[in-house]
């Protein structure tokens, strides 16, 4: 079948108009690695060759277009490929070009990850961590958290507690201190650097403590009276986290 002439399309693309008016739209590159001059002869083999060849470079070209907007590691480029229905040769083959020529690169990726999340976010190694598991190998998220400097990490926690301070004034030391510790838990830090952090904090808690009695009392003292009233009051604050010497 003879190729009647070209139109040229979007993207680098011509559209070849066979002699059957059949149109097959084939990248610039393919049409000049292949020589297909007007009224050059294709058949059926030649055609499927040329489509399957033309599948790669718009794999390529769709992952290059991800990979521009913003970094991407393997795995996420490979779903996307897959899910807009190439074939996993097609898309091993694309992936593998990408990766020779530095395009695709999960260790940059990651330590651009970690980077971002440690300036954008008061994320901890753990949650970081998870996040990451979806998207590189185990062995690069290691390598990229261990390289992250220990002091980072507790000046991080301590930014985070001393904005988070003020919020709990009225607590008792204890809870204070219990809020502190799964609040930055949940964030995604480790335990030991948590204590480390929160057992150095010199929280005053006389002012929590006459705030939290004065309460008490209002409350209590409608059911009751002297010595009652007090043990009631008591074991209000005890379970509030005073300490029986402090009360």
């Amino acid at each position: 079948m003879k190729i009647e002439k070209f139109k040229k399309a979007k993207n680098g693309k011509y559209v070849l108009i066979l002699e059957d008016n059949s149109e097959i739209t084939l990248f610039e590159d393919i049409i000049i690695k292949n020589e297909l001059l007007i009224k050059k002869e294709l058949d059926v083999s030649l055609i499927d060759e040329l489509i399957k060849e033309n599948n790669k470079y718009e794999a390529y070209d769709r992952a290059l277009s991800l990979i521009d907007k913003k970094l991407r590691s393997e795995i996420e480029v490979r779903n996307v490929l897959l899910d807009t229905g190439y074939d996993d040769k097609t898309v091993n083959d694309s992936i593998k070009r990408l990766v020779s020529e530095g395009y695709i690169d999960d260790l940059r990726f990651a330590s651009s990850f970690v980077n971002d999340k440690i300036l954008l976010t008061n994320w901890g190694p753990f949650k970081i961590k998870k996040a990451l598991y979806e998207l590189v190998d185990e062995s690069i998220i290691d390598e990229v958290i261990d390289n992250v400097d220990y002091s980072i990490w507790k000046e991080r926690i301590e930014k985070i507690t001393n904005k988070k301070i003020p919020s709990l004034k009225g607590k008792s030391k204890y809870m204070a201190k219990n809020k502190l510790n799964q609040f930055l838990f949940d964030l995604g830090y480790q335990s030991e650097l948590i204590e480390e952090v929160i057992d150095s904090l010199d929280i005053n808690e006389e002012e929590a403590l006459k705030k939290e009695m004065s309460k008490a009392y209002d409350k209590l003292c409608k059911k009751y009276s002297g010595e009652e009233l007090n043990r009631q009051i008591k074991n209000h604050l005890y379970k509030k986290g005073f300490k029986v010497s402090e009360i």
